[in-house]
């Protein structure tokens, strides 16, 4: 049986269900900068310019995202933070970040973050999605090496 994904706005209480779930990559790229997922999660969801969206995976919270930024900036900073659920649909999960990314760049012409140098599954995607990154550079208390992504409309 097919699993079933929804996508809907997200809610504070899924934030704290994917802070419980969060893959190991998205864990340590938070601990480069010693900080606590929940709170990473909550900031983001707090801050997004856009309502952030969630998606689940047979009722489990798979994956919350959104845009940071400035408001009347052309260049918009897209999060994504995802759980282990994510692992059992990674052909849909593709799918539905090409469609989001879509969505975005009607908001921001521009996108651009960083993603850790160690979370090949995160380096991929983006990849995969059309992002040019960056080389590494230390970034952090820890000086972890993260790889400046960007994409434009």
């Amino acid at each position: 049986m097919a699993a079933k994904i929804e996508i809907r706005l997200a809610a504070i209480e899924d934030v704290y269900a994917l802070a419980r779930t969060l893959r190991a990559g998205d864990r340590a790229e938070i601990a480069a900068f010693n900080r606590d997922p929940r709170r990473v999660l909550r900031a983001s969801f707090r801050a997004s310019l856009t309502p952030p969206k969630v998606a689940t995976v047979d009722g489990v919270v798979a994956a919350i995202w959104g845009i940071g930024g400035e408001i009347l900036s052309d260049t918009g900073a897209p999060w994504l933070m995802t759980g282990t659920v994510c692992d059992r649909v990674p052909v849909s999960f593709f799918r539905i970040a090409k469609a989001e990314l879509a969505l975005m760049l009607k908001i921001k012409p521009r996108l651009e973050n960083y993603v850790a140098a160690d979370y090949p599954k995160a380096i991929r995607l983006l990849e995969g999605l059309g992002f040019i990154l960056d080389k590494p550079s230390p970034i952090g208390p820890k000086n972890a090496l993260f790889r400046c992504f960007w994409i434009e409309a």
